[in-house]
């Protein structure tokens, strides 16, 4: 039997492949007759994007692992308690490019922590999520004005983020 939490993470997984892998496909402009159906998804397990196709390595990586940890789960924390999912929602206090660039480049590190640290990961893909909202004709209050102003530019990212999802962790089973 499923535990909750195991529950949400399988239906949430079906949801994303569902949903994620079609648009990353189309935003990769791939030909996916090329070699049957997701036939590039061996090419997933040694890439990470920063959304231009770059891999995308956080400043993170360049401090011990602890520390990258409790730096994204802090700021993945303040992030997520804006969105008005177990509070009111919040406007974000983030007010720039750069202040928006350098969350993101956190959450992007959050999603590629451990497993076993999935509170910060399911953080991370709601504070996604709900940025994404800013797609939609009337977005979630709790979206930062940059990514309202351009928000094409920044759900590139976003999709090209949540690759990390599916990277596989060192030390982790295959």
């Amino acid at each position: 039997m499923l535990t909750s939490f195991e529950f949400q993470l399988k239906l949430t997984m079906t949801l994303v492949m569902s949903v994620f892998v079609p648009v990353c496909l189309l935003l990769q402009k791939c030909d996916v007759n090329e070699g049957g159906m997701y036939w590039e998804w061996t090419t997933l397990t040694t890439r990470i994007h920063d959304g231009n196709g770059r891999s995308f390595k956080s400043v993170l990586d360049k401090f011990p692992p602890e520390t990258g940890k409790v730096v994204a789960e802090s700021v993945i924390s303040h992030l997520s308690q804006g969105l008005g999912i177990t509070q009111p929602a919040q406007p974000s206090s983030l007010a720039t490019d750069q202040e928006v660039l350098w969350c993101m480049e956190v959450i992007g590190y959050g999603l590629s922590l451990p497993l076993s640290e999935h509170d910060t990961i399911r953080d991370c893909v709601n504070v996604y999520c709900e940025w994404l909202s800013a797609l939609h004709r009337v977005p979630k209050l709790s979206v930062p004005q940059p990514i309202l102003d351009d928000p094409d530019r920044y759900a590139r990212h976003i999709i090209a983020h949540l690759h990390n999802l599916f990277v596989p962790r060192k030390g982790e089973g295959k």
